[in-house]
């Protein structure tokens, strides 16, 4: 398998805060390649929410379909799979709740 060719890696690996990790992750934005013309803002994401046991959180619900007292996250994330907006809520807030919020704030911060 063929290895690609990341010049910008071995620049960053000298960096002294970068040097001690064994796996260093490496985004690459696309829109910042070399002829590659994309806009900045995203045109299509992807909702989801997870229901996670919060037994000591201030504040919790209970998601009758996972049958679970807790939290919530709603997180969006771009095509690219860059994360875009989470919200944390109680567990009793329906997904669609959860993803208006995530689109109101999604539509704040890139209004098109």
């Amino acid at each position: 398998m063929a290895q690609p060719q990341l010049g910008c890696l071995d620049q960053r690996r000298s960096q002294p805060w970068i040097a001690g990790f064994r796996y260093p992750l490496v985004v690459i934005d696309r829109a910042t390649l070399p002829g590659c013309r994309r806009e900045a803002s995203p045109t299509a994401g992807v909702i989801d929410s997870q229901s996670v046991k919060a037994p000591q959180a201030e504040t919790m619900g209970y998601d009758a379909g996972k049958k679970i007292v807790g939290r919530k996250r709603h997180i969006a994330v771009d095509t690219d799979g860059r994360l875009l907006m989470v919200n944390l809520t109680t567990a009793d807030i329906s997904d669609s709740a959860g993803a208006q919020a995530i689109l109101d704030g999604i539509r704040k911060r890139w209004p098109w």
